[in-house]
């Protein structure tokens, strides 16, 4: 079946690439721009020769100013990239199709222009000679030129627009053996450049764009069903071409993603590409010197091997994407200028090689604060940022005499778990819990040298049941369930420090957890409502300073000299002031506020705006991160004092497994 499979695969593939040699295209009569027959081609206008069959003007009016080579309307970005190519740039003459189309035109024997000639738009030739080379298929090693070529993509960002698998080509890759995806997936499943980059009026285009635009279609339609006439396409063809199909227009982005914890958040702030174009291998320049032309590229090692390179994640239209930095240097009027210009990288998609490891990005320094070296810094030059109105600018640091450009997430609005660190929430919560521990421990060595001193004290004691099957289960429960997202909280907190911990996991069993949390908590509080047992955590009015003054004597002094308890204990008086006033701010505060800052980062993805309204990641996180630091002290403390309620050091601990406390009969009593 699988050969089958494969074997229709290649068929489908064949047929393709056959549709795409085919000639399409009558012969046509070359014309003037008057519109009669002429002998040569010097003598054609290429606006009449089409004209006959095409709308030329109205082509031409749709390309976008890029294409149509219009320096009035190009960005300064697109007028740098032109600069660049030394292209010529004029909008006026003749419609230019043959740019596109023409290839190497010629008269047959019958003097008409030979629609052998004439490429079709889907031929990827067509867009190959602006734009660089194409390959589709894996017949010959794809060997690349070794110098970039300004005119062409992978110059500008690194994407060598090959189908070719990267172990199979001839370009001296480092650590090739091992790269077996295709350079640009797309292409090595048999797309061309026209099936993403598609006429809007095109027939049969239901994906994506609006089929048909007319002025006289109803407000409420996004766009009409209804295809064009092919021979209307064929007479006006939208040219604008700059727009393409988005990832989702083809994709589902909730397929192939259940392994990623918050998707639909992953998916809002990042670019598909900003995973699937981990790196490029194209001879991407890295600066260039407007007025000589000199240039340097990136990606290369000393050896001359090329290692590709990880583009900056920038802020695009609230999003982080990928692009590549370029540092063009010029001279106007004795002022030096560098213009820093921002290339979107949109080729060069991978699918196995794809970015998977979450601690890449989810710890500090990771690649959503990645940098890129720009080459040496021309002194007193002034820098400007080119690129879309939409991008945001990196932050630019001189460094031994080189301009690095540096990324941050913060530049999208984007709280990154693991690598945005709040210094006040770790500090202080690393200090109030080394506090807890050290005076634990000094607590504890006092009491055993004081026990050393006095030498043991039989107290009498009576057995007594004190606490119910259900309040045994849910106390280990919730501890359980604490102790469970203390580790997993600290392995999100800090991917680096537990790199032996797989983060996603951490995530999905911290996220679990949390709701079994929140049930336990939920069923708790009905249980001691129901029960009365609420009163047990209630430390009531009457003299609670005196008493609490009591118990924190006996427990700096009297634990010491072997006196007993100042309160009794029994089944209707479980926990003594200290005890109760802690328990109650405990369970009626710090739990309550760590459910709910939970809860609103896991809903970050769900309900974003409510988030947002809160504070965003930024605030929560960093809270939520605190009071884990809170709950730490407790455990540590909780955990010595259960040493401190019984004749041996795990005797608390045992009567909250059996139920079963042996009690000091003078505390008691009968």
């Amino acid at each position: 079946m699988r050969f089958f499979f494969i074997l229709c695969l290649g068929f489908v593939a064949l047929q393709a690439n056959a549709v795409h040699a085919a000639v399409i295209h009558p012969d046509v009569t070359p014309r003037d721009l008057s519109g009669q027959p002429v002998a040569t081609l010097a003598q054609a206008s290429e606006s009449a020769s089409c004209a006959n069959c095409h709308d030329s003007d109205a082509i031409r009016s749709s390309l976008s100013p890029a294409h149509r080579q219009d320096p009035e309307s190009l960005t300064q970005l697109g007028v740098i990239r032109h600069r660049l190519g030394q292209q010529s740039l004029n909008s006026g003459g003749d419609s230019g199709c043959s740019h596109c189309h023409g290839g190497s035109l010629s008269l047959n024997e019958t003097g008409l222009i030979s629609g052998a000639s004439i490429r079709s738009g889907r031929a990827p030739d067509a867009c190959a000679s602006c734009h660089g080379e194409i390959v589709l298929h894996n017949q010959v090693p794809f060997t690349p030129s070794d110098t970039a070529q300004p005119a062409d993509l992978a110059s500008f960002s690194g994407a060598l627009l090959s189908g070719q698998r990267i172990n199979s080509s001839g370009i001296n890759i480092s650590d090739k053996s091992t790269r077996s995806d295709a350079f640009d997936i797309h292409l090595a499943r048999g797309l061309v450049c026209a099936d993403c980059h598609r006429a809007n009026n095109r027939p049969g285009n239901k994906i994506g764009h609006s089929i048909q635009e007319t002025k006289t279609a109803s407000v409420h339609l996004k766009q009409d069903p209804r295809d064009v006439p092919i021979q209307d396409y064929l007479h006006r063809p939208d040219h604008t071409m700059q727009d393409s199909l988005q990832c989702t227009d083809c994709h589902r982005s909730d397929a192939g993603h259940s392994w990623l914890p918050f998707t639909q958040r992953h998916m809002s702030a990042l670019a598909c590409e900003s995973c699937h174009i981990p790196a490029l291998f194209g001879a991407a320049l890295e600066s260039i010197d407007l007025d000589n032309g000199e240039q340097t590229v990136r990606g290369r090692n000393q050896q001359g091997l090329i290692v590709g390179y990880a583009p900056l994640l920038l802020a695009s239209q609230d999003k982080l994407a990928p692009f590549n930095l370029i540092a063009a240097n010029s001279v106007d009027q004795g002022s030096s200028t560098t213009s820093i210009l921002a290339v979107p990288v949109q080729h060069g998609v991978v699918h196995d090689s794809a970015q998977r490891e979450c601690a890449a990005c989810h710890r500090p320094g990771g690649l959503v604060e990645g940098s890129l070296d720009l080459g040496s810094a021309v002194p007193h030059a002034t820098r400007r940022f080119v690129s879309p109105a939409s991008v945001k600018a990196p932050q630019f640091d001189l460094s031994n005499g080189r301009l690095i450009a540096r990324a941050h997430p913060d530049t999208a609005g984007c709280y990154i778990l693991g690598a945005d660190q709040v210094a006040w929430a770790d500090r202080a919560g690393m200090f109030i819990t080394s506090g807890t521990l050290l005076g634990v421990l000094l607590h504890g060595l006092a009491r055993y040298l004081s026990f050393r001193r006095r030498g043991s004290q039989r107290e009498t004691r009576q057995r007594i049941y004190m606490y119910s099957v259900y309040e045994r289960f849910w106390h280990w429960l919730q501890a359980t369930a604490i102790l469970i997202l203390l580790v997993t909280g600290a392995a999100i907190h800090k991917p680096y420090v537990f790199d032996f911990l797989n983060f996603a996991y951490m995530v999905e069993l911290h996220n679990l957890v949390g709701f079994i949390l929140l049930i336990n908590a939920v069923f708790a509080a009905f249980y001691h409502l129901a029960s009365g047992e609420i009163r047990q955590y209630l430390p009531g009015s009457s003299d609670l300073f005196g008493r609490m003054f009591l118990q924190a004597r006996y427990y700096t002094q009297g634990i010491f000299r072997g006196e007993p308890h100042p309160f009794a204990k029994d089944a209707q008086h479980k926990l003594n002031p200290l005890q109760q006033i802690t328990y109650f701010g405990l369970l009626n505060t710090l739990l309550p506020a760590q459910i709910l800052t939970g809860i609103l980062i896991w809903g970050a993805q769900h309900w974003p705006e409510q988030t947002a309204a809160l504070g965003g990641l930024g605030v929560l996180s960093p809270l939520h991160s605190f009071m884990a630091w809170l709950f730490a002290a407790f455990l540590i403390m909780h955990i010595y004092l259960t040493t401190t309620s019984g004749p041996k050091p795990l005797s608390g601990i045992q009567a909250m497994l059996e139920g079963w406390e042996d009690v000091e009969k003078s505390s008691g009593g009968d």
